[in-house]
Parts: C-alpha cells; structure tokens; sequence
C-alpha cells in the first residue's frame, strides 16, 4: 500500500516538475471557482491546455454550463489535485481535445456524463487507493470493484475491445460516439447496458450480446450506422425507446419469445431491416406490443420458428425458419387472393354454363334420333 502511494506521488510530483519546467511557456490563461459551496474548489487553466481543479470538497454540477465552457478545445488535460472529493457531472463533457485525466484517492463521488464525448480522450487514471474507483491499463473507467464500466476512453485508435470478465453492467454512456471500435466482445458476465451506451458508435459492425443480459436501455444502439445484424438475447424482455433507431445499414434482427415490448422508435428510420427471425410462432408474434414509430420492423418479413443459437455457435437463423410471413403485406396478400378469385369466378361460370349448355343440347339430340328410331 505504502509503495503504490509513494507511486502515485511520484507521478504527481513528475507531472508538477513536467509543468513547472514550461512554467515559463504555460501562463495561466483563466481560473475561478467551481465549488459546490462556492470558492471551496477552485480551477485554473494554463496556456498548455492543463486544466487544474484544487481544493477541498466537492466540484459543483455543470449541466447547464462549465465555468471554463469557453476554453473547452484548448483543454488537453485535467488534473484533479487530492482534497477534491466529488466530480461535477458534465464536468468535462464535449472537451474534445482533452487526452488525459488524473483521479486521485480523495475522490469518492463522480457526476453523471464527467468524462462523456470527450472525443480525443485515451486514458483516466484513477489512484490505486482511490476507495470507490479504479482504472485498467488502458485507461477504462471502473467502480471499485470493477464491476461496472463507467467510461470507456472514447478517443483511443484501436478497433477492437474486450470487456473484462467479472464487469456486470455497462453504465450509460460508457462507449458514446466512439467512432473506432469495429467489434466489442461482451463477456457473460454481463446483465445490463445502459442508456445510450453504444449511441453514435459509427464505426461498429461486430457485437455478440451474451443471453446473460437481462436488461438494455433506450438508445442503446441508436445510430450505430454500420451495424447490419443483431440477435436480441434470449432473457430480454422489452427492447427500449429508440433502441436502434437511424441503424440505416440494419438489415436483420434476431428475437427471441422472451421480448414482450418493443419501445417507441426502437427500429425508426432503420432504412435496410428486410428480416426478422423470430424465435416464436405467428401466434406469439401478435401478442409482443409494438409501440408507434417501428414501421421498418412490422413491414419486415417475419420469419417465424427461427432457431436462435447461443453465442458463439455458428448457424445462421436465416437457415432455420419453418414458416415465413411478411407483417406488413399480410393485408397485400388478402387483397390479392380475392382480386384472383373475382377474375376467375366469371370465367368459370361461364365455362361450367357452356358445359352444361353443350350437355344438355346433346341430350336432346339424342332423344331425337331415339323417337325417330321407333
């Protein structure tokens, strides 16, 4: 404990000798308070982008505005200096060219959206003493525990990621507008993901949702532009407001019988949705409520009896199906088979008239020629 203190302070005590050694450069450019009681927290920025927030207590909320709003693109990083206890929410949001952010132990509390489409952001470093945080090697945002994903940093170039085993929820948020992951793997260990976690991530093609997710809040997958694909897993109930709503490349869902309502918009503007296969049978289909605004769904084929693999197996669902339907031609289909009926009808008759015409002439030739006879 005592070493990864002394760490820690070697690294603030290296980041202070770094700053002081372009003090002459690095003027400080603004600075003011942004405490929740007032001046008990004070910030100042430098004219090498370091946003500093010093004092004791907690920062206050920014969600109608930041004291350094104007300043937001000369940001580059943010150092919180320890006797800062709360985090405001919003505190750091839209910053986009801030790359780094230094956590340290005294921090206990962190508002909503902090850190959220900071899109040059690569690494939070939280203090390995920190009681209620924690941070991986690459800079991911935990609770404690590391249960929770908080914040993934959005402006990292690679394009594929893992979430680590042992992670139950991904927080709202976590991965908005990150515009470089391809592939998120999601490990079983996962039950929830939360509002808008993956909002703008127009980069992603490739998610395996494991069916240990029980819960996915609204706008989870909203404008995922380059998503084609996406099994719903089997324990979800409701697929939220605006759950993929302008996914416009989107071109088949798998469902599962679990799914018993489908929000508002949840598939709006989803422009390239052609199929659905869907676990259940016709019967089961009518009874899911689907809310208004899904008309790229309900005029999909339905393909019903879908076989639903687990993740990770192989088959494709387009290849199960026993029965198919399409939800929004079914009134077509009705209309079509009577217009066909209404055109053959007349024919027919005329044709079993002229039959019987023809029988019963030849009838009557018949008993001519029998009373000639006699």
């Amino acid at each position: 404990m005592k070493r990864t203190r002394l760490f820690w302070w070697l690294l603030v005590v290296t980041a202070a000798m770094a700053l002081f050694a372009v003090s002459a450069s690095a003027e400080i450019v603004d600075s003011g308070t942004c405490g929740k009681n007032g001046d008990n927290v004070t910030w100042s920025l430098t004219s090498d982008g370091t946003l500093t927030i010093s004092g004791t207590g907690e920062m206050e909320d920014c969600y109608s505005d930041q004291p350094w709003s104007s300043y937001r693109s000369d940001i580059t990083s943010v150092i919180i200096e320890p006797g800062i206890s709360r985090i405001g929410g919003d505190a750091f949001r839209f910053c986009d060219n801030l790359t780094t952010v230094m956590i340290p132990e005294s921090v206990i509390n962190i508002g909503y959206y902090a850190f959220s489409e900071c899109n040059a952001l690569s690494s939070i470093q939280v203090e390995a003493e920190n009681p209620n945080y924690a941070s991986d090697d690459i800079g991911c945002l935990y609770n404690k525990e590391k249960t929770t994903l908080i914040q993934y940093p959005i402006g990292r170039a690679e394009t594929s990621f893992s979430i680590p085993d042992g992670v139950t929820r991904i927080g709202l948020f976590a991965f908005r507008e990150c515009e470089s992951l391809s592939t998120v793997s999601i490990p079983e260990s996962v039950t929830a993901i939360e509002f808008s976690a993956f909002e703008y991530c127009t980069s992603l093609t490739d998610i395996t949702i494991p069916d240990s997710v029980t819960e996915m809040g609204d706008n989870v997958f909203s404008s995922c532009v380059a998503l084609t694909s996406i099994t719903i897993p089997k324990n979800v109930t409701e697929i939220g407001v605006a759950a993929f709503e302008d996914c416009e490349n989107l071109a088949s869902v798998t469902m599962p019988t679990s799914v018993k309502s489908i929000g508002d918009s949840a598939f709006e503007s989803c422009t390239s949705l052609t199929d659905v296969y869907y676990e259940g049978t016709e019967e089961q289909w009518k009874q899911i409520f689907i809310d208004e605004d899904n008309d790229p769904l309900t005029s999909a084929d339905i393909h019903f009896n879908a076989v639903i693999e687990t993740p990770g197996e192989s088959a494709d669902p387009s290849t199960e199906p026993t029965a198919t339907a399409s939800a929004g031609t079914e009134k077509e289909t009705s209309s079509s088979v009577r217009n066909t009926l209404l055109r053959v009808l007349p024919v027919l008759f005329v044709l079993l008239f002229s039959v019987g015409l023809a029988l019963t002439v030849v009838g009557q030739m018949q008993i001519n020629r029998l009373k000639k006879t006699k």
